[in-house]
């Protein structure tokens, strides 16, 4: 992991602090020269909870310099309101339940395959027990 350049902290460790240094707050700036003559772009930047969508959710842009990228972020954490973070989050927790579902499923499948291809005895016992257990495992879970 990098230090911040501007706080003893490492960059991406769960810790709270006052670090106003982009890599802190969850930004990414990266110089990425484009193959135009106009250098207004040569940065880009971008935060962990872009979505990618065309247009996206303004949470990400090209500068001519890395104060430029810093600036800009600065305006764009300005205008975030608290609301929009917690609707961030909240559209990113369901993505991720979303994604552990499927996760689920798949090894669901998997372990069902696996139990059926043992020989019949304790293995083939074992793994259909491993196999209800996760098929179950929804139900409490999650």
């Amino acid at each position: 992991m990098a230090k911040c350049m501007q706080c003893p902290h490492v960059i991406g460790d769960s810790y709270e602090r006052d670090c106003a240094f982009p890599d802190c707050m969850g930004w990414h700036i990266e110089r990425n020269p484009k193959p135009i003559p106009d250098r207004s772009h040569d940065y880009d930047f971008v935060h962990d909870d872009y979505d990618g969508a065309d247009g996206g959710n303004g949470l990400a842009g090209t500068a001519a310099s890395f104060e430029d990228a810093c600036q800009q972020i600065a305006d764009i954490e300005a205008e975030r309101t608290y609301q929009d973070i917690l609707d961030e989050r909240d559209r990113m927790h369901k993505k991720l339940k979303c994604d552990a579902l499927e996760a689920q499923r798949h090894a669901e499948m998997t372990a069902h395959i696996y139990a059926c291809n043992c020989e019949i005895g304790p293995e083939r016992e074992r793994a259909f027990q491993v196999f209800e257990n996760i098929r179950t495992a929804g139900r409490v879970a999650l």
